[in-house]
């Protein structure tokens, strides 16, 4: 960074300073024109009697002129002084941690004694050094969490392909003949480029998120009325008879809410394509949509389902970007981690609250949403 030319310290400006220097100038004109006055009569022809008293007074004014003056530049001295250390120093320490943020040096705080305006702007830069550390430590955790997310997915990744060769090398050295084999063998081949291609979209969706930035757009929803209409819709797109997905209505007051609706939608279907995903093998799989009035007057929205559920004490840890619990994690394919942590951030922005329970036969994820007394939109209509 290169060294800013400073400019001379100027006198700030200042109302009683100004009538300070208004009233010594009146002071020295006055005494100006006392001495003018004086030396005129002195040098007048009519005066022949050089009086004691007149030099006395022509002695006390010039003597008031330049004490007046001393004064003066004693006062501008006085007030650069103090506008140097309750101006200029504080500036240049806010300059010189501007400097070492820019470094990305955030370790010393940034104090300041008076509270004043200059108290004030040292604590609006301290505030953007401890949200510049916040920044920094978040990238450094995602960049080290992402780091160690890529290493095991590349680890798995072998898994599938190591199959994949091995397959193709018995078909191809002729290890394998009978029809029925080689369709086995196909069909390990099908399943392990599958696993690959849904870890490959699990790379594509983290720099999606990352690159991506999420505009909220609060209205009122009728949350009971969309839920019935996307729920309705997400059963036909599901298309799978070992899943069944059904919404409860609970509440007996208006159930309108502030939110965004596209990006809240996304939520939902991020949490129900959890529960399916982490569906009990020996068992259909159901979920339960539902929303109730909460007893502070809020809304509680649940996604309910009869899975594998977590591990006991990770119900928080479940929304971390890139967790998966144990179960998920001996088959990659399953999940990547990222459904849960981006539905929280979107409920977040939202103004919602979000939580998980095991239910005892699966697991729970609760939202709770702030009621609104504005009349619902026309919320199908913000869908085109």
């Amino acid at each position: 960074m290169k060294n800013i030319k400073r400019q001379k310290n100027t006198l700030v400006k200042s109302s009683l300073f100004s009538i300070v220097i208004a009233v010594a100038i009146v002071v020295i004109g006055i005494n100006l024109c006392i001495l003018v006055g004086l030396v005129c009569v002195i040098a007048s022809p009519r005066f022949e009697v050089f009086s004691t008293n007149t030099f006395i007074v022509m002695g006390i004014t010039t003597f008031i002129n330049f004490l007046v003056l001393i004064l003066l530049l004693l006062l501008r001295r006085v007030y650069e002084t103090l506008v140097n250390k309750k101006i200029v120093v504080p500036l240049r320490e806010i300059e010189r941690h501007i400097i070492r943020f820019a470094h990305d040096n955030y370790d010393e705080p940034v104090i300041h004694s008076e509270d004043d305006e200059i108290g004030d702007l040292f604590k609006a830069v301290e505030r953007v050094r401890i949200q510049l550390i916040e920044y920094r430590d978040k990238e450094n955790n995602a960049a080290e969490l992402k780091k160690i997310y890529f290493s095991g997915l590349m680890h798995d990744i072998a898994t599938p392909v190591t199959r994949i060769n091995g397959c193709a090398s018995m078909i191809a050295d002729g290890m394998v003949t009978d029809e029925q084999s080689i369709k086995r063998f196909a069909s390990t081949i099908l399943r392990s480029t599958e696993d690959i291609s849904i870890m490959l979209k699990s790379i594509a969706a983290i720099e999606k998120y990352n690159e991506s930035g999420m505009n909220i757009d609060l209205q009122p929803i009728d949350i009971a009325q969309a839920l019935e209409v996307f729920v309705s819709d997400l059963k036909t797109s599901i298309n799978n008879d070992e899943v069944s997905v059904m919404f409860v209505n609970k509440c007996k007051l208006p159930a309108v809410s502030m939110i965004d609706l596209k990006s809240c939608k996304r939520a939902v279907a991020n949490l129900i394509n959890n529960s399916i995903k982490y569906k009990k093998t020996d068992c259909n799989c159901e979920i339960t949509v539902s929303i109730e009035d909460n007893d502070d007057g809020k809304i509680l929205f649940a996604v309910a389902d009869n899975g594998v559920g977590v591990e006991p004490g990770a119900e928080s840890k479940i929304f971390d970007i890139f967790y998966r619990g144990d179960a998920a994690r001996r088959n990659t394919s399953e999940g990547s981690g990222l459904g849960l942590f981006i539905a929280k951030q979107i409920l977040t922005l939202n103004n919602i609250d979000v939580w998980a329970e095991n239910n005892g036969n699966g697991l729970t994820v609760f939202a709770l949403l702030e009621r609104s007394d504005k009349k619902p939109v026309n919320w199908f209509k913000l869908e085109k």
